[in-house]
């Protein structure tokens, strides 16, 4: 793998910010996801280990593991009603980096129709609830390593493979024993990254932990070891992932925000769009014929 060029060097740092990678400051593509099991036995009754990793792509056969190691690249967050009816999404906003933000949707409103955090903050219990079905997802996009083995014994191993991790509920946020809120993957690794680097400058041994919720459910969190030992550099490989990353961010997001614009406009927007794109094409006719 060669070393990076000036000008990629120079453009990895406008990534920096637009991936939300920065460790100091206060698509048509679809990539493989890491997930954990919760099934405890596959299609054909044999026994799989609940709480074990895997990756799910298009191969349906998977490969699972207690432990891989995961390179961050890419933090991102977005909000979303799932219809569980319909089995759908009814409504996402853009993904956003931070909640300085604004998460603009695809109904035309913010943040899927939940209030602000400060809003949130002031109502009671029960107005809260109104909004329980509106949530709010981390996606962190990296790669992973590891050997997995199958349920039938087979074994397989990845090697930086890109990949989304979304973290959900007791994933993406929790509440310690005195009541305080808490990110796992902020607290265990995003604010020690130490200053001057970025977080895709670091691998992340990564194991599950069985939990019990209050209802006595069953359930596993991530757990994140970082290794700080030694900054790792961006490489050719790794910029090019990069550059996918942020593709499918820009293309998600455009998608987002053009039915934010519809959703607030209604007809007039699709007049609006074409009559840009009549002014566009005019103003490329025009580049023509000066270069004529």
């Amino acid at each position: 793998m060669g070393d990076l060029t000036a000008v990629q060097a120079a453009d990895l740092a406008i990534m920096e910010k637009e991936l939300g990678a920065s460790g100091v400051e206060s698509s048509t593509v679809i990539m493989d996801e890491l997930k954990i099991n919760y099934e405890d036995e596959d299609d054909n009754g044999t026994r799989l280990d609940l709480g074990a990793m895997y990756v799910k792509g298009s191969d349906k056969n998977y490969f699972y593991s207690k432990s891989v190691t995961f390179r961050p690249l890419s933090q991102m967050h977005q909000y979303s009603v799932y219809n569980a009816q319909e089995k759908k999404i009814t409504c996402k906003s853009v993904l956003i980096k931070n909640f300085f933000e604004e998460a603009l949707d695809t109904n035309g409103t913010l943040r899927c129709g939940k209030p602000s955090g400060k809003e949130m903050r002031e109502m009671n219990e029960d107005q809260r609830a109104k909004y329980s079905g509106v949530k709010n997802q981390r996606q962190i996009r990296g790669l992973v390593s590891y050997t997995g083995v199958s349920s039938s014994g087979e074994e397989k191993t990845y090697e930086n493979l890109p990949v989304l991790m979304r973290l959900n509920g007791q994933n993406n946020y929790q509440v310690d024993a005195s009541n305080k809120l808490s990110a796992p993957f902020e607290t265990q690794f995003f604010n020690q990254v130490p200053r001057g680097t970025s977080m895709w400058n670091f691998n992340i041994d990564i194991t599950t932990k069985r939990r019990k919720s209050a209802a006595g459910k069953a359930y596993y969190t991530y757990e994140y070891a970082p290794d700080f030992g030694t900054p790792m550099p961006i490489d050719k490989d790794i910029f090019d992932t990069l550059t996918m990353i942020k593709k499918i961010i820009d293309d998600e997001n455009a998608y987002v925000e053009g039915q934010y614009y519809k959703a607030i406009k209604g007809d007039a927007y699709e007049a609006e769009a074409s009559q840009v794109l009549d002014q566009m094409h005019e103003s490329l006719d025009a580049d023509y014929e000066d270069v004529a």
